[in-house]
């Protein structure tokens, strides 16, 4: 799986402008959404929601769960280079021109691991607590972001991984809803 000329084109938008002070952010960002820093900050937030209960923590790990199942599968079947490892294959080469400064990844580009566990978290808590809804839609998209700006993503990539975020959110939340057995009494 290759990327095609627009992703490449915003790829190059977004990763070819940097600099120090914003590496940093964007890395900030990138290890926000790695698993167990995500699941912390949803837990205080949930603890601030006032919604640490144990449905609510179990729910979300489905949602992990389900999301990365299906993250890990899409990565197996499409194999895609991640920007290096594709630009190297290149005539010329271009990857002495990706801006990656703290990680190499070369492989498991589609899709984006961080933006589906950002986005995973972002829909449980819009779903399970409205306040600061477009507040963890905003730290998804940045996260999302910060992978095409630190070189490891393409665009297409973490569109993929936001949409696999939503969908097994969505899903799991369903799911759970409709299978919750009835309260004693009803």
């Amino acid at each position: 799986m290759s990327p095609g000329r627009l992703d490449e084109g915003l790829f190059w938008m977004v990763n070819g402008h940097y600099s120090a002070p914003a590496d940093y952010l964007m890395a900030a960002f990138t290890y926000s959404a790695l698993t167990i820093p995500a699941v912390v900050i949803a837990l205080v937030a949930m603890y601030f929601y006032k919604g640490l209960a144990a449905r609510n923590i179990w729910l979300l790990a489905v949602s992990l769960v389900v999301a990365g199942v299906a993250l890990h599968g899409m990565k197996y079947v499409t194999g895609a280079d991640r920007p290096l490892a594709y630009f190297a294959k290149t005539k010329p080469p271009r990857d002495q021109f990706v801006h990656a400064p703290f990680e190499r990844h070369e492989a498991g580009s589609f899709p984006s691991g961080h933006s589906q566990t950002a986005f995973s978290v972002a829909t449980f808590m819009a779903l399970m607590f409205r306040r600061h809804r477009p507040l963890w839609f905003a730290w998804a998209a940045l996260v999302a972001f910060s992978r095409v700006y630190l070189g490891v993503h393409f665009p297409i990539d973490i569109a993929a991984g936001a949409i696999t975020g939503v969908a097994a959110t969505l899903f799991a939340v369903i799911t759970a809803t409709v299978l919750r057995p009835p309260a004693p009494g009803r």
